[in-house]
């Protein structure tokens, strides 16, 4: 049977004259292997698209989390990084006087 856009464009929805593929090969016009054929073309179609947009929106949303955690560590690593030249700071510090090493230095 050779290949036309009426017969194969949207076969399970179109309701003309023959009725489809499902009609032609309830009367026969049509064979198991070119039915099965064309039922396996249209589920894999319409699957394929609903898989390749179920994986953008699952890639999409993987790279705004990682985007989320990439900040949420940025900022850790920033505070600690601080945190450790406070420290190194603070040891650095000389103090003669006696009262302000006790209270401001804790030594």
């Amino acid at each position: 049977m050779p290949w036309n856009s009426n017969n194969d464009l949207c076969f399970f929805w179109k309701l003309g004259e023959d009725g489809g593929v499902l009609q032609e090969f309830l009367t026969n016009n049509l064979s198991l292997w070119d039915f099965r054929a064309k039922v396996g073309d249209f589920v894999g179609g319409i699957l394929g698209a609903i898989f390749s947009l179920a994986g953008f929106f699952l890639l999409y949303t993987t790279f705004q989390k990682q985007k989320e955690f990439s900040l949420k560590i940025s900022i850790d690593n920033r505070f600690y990084e601080m945190l450790r030249l406070h420290k190194e700071n603070v040891d650095e510090t000389e103090c003669t006087n006696p009262i302000l090493k006790t209270r401001f230095l804790g030594g």
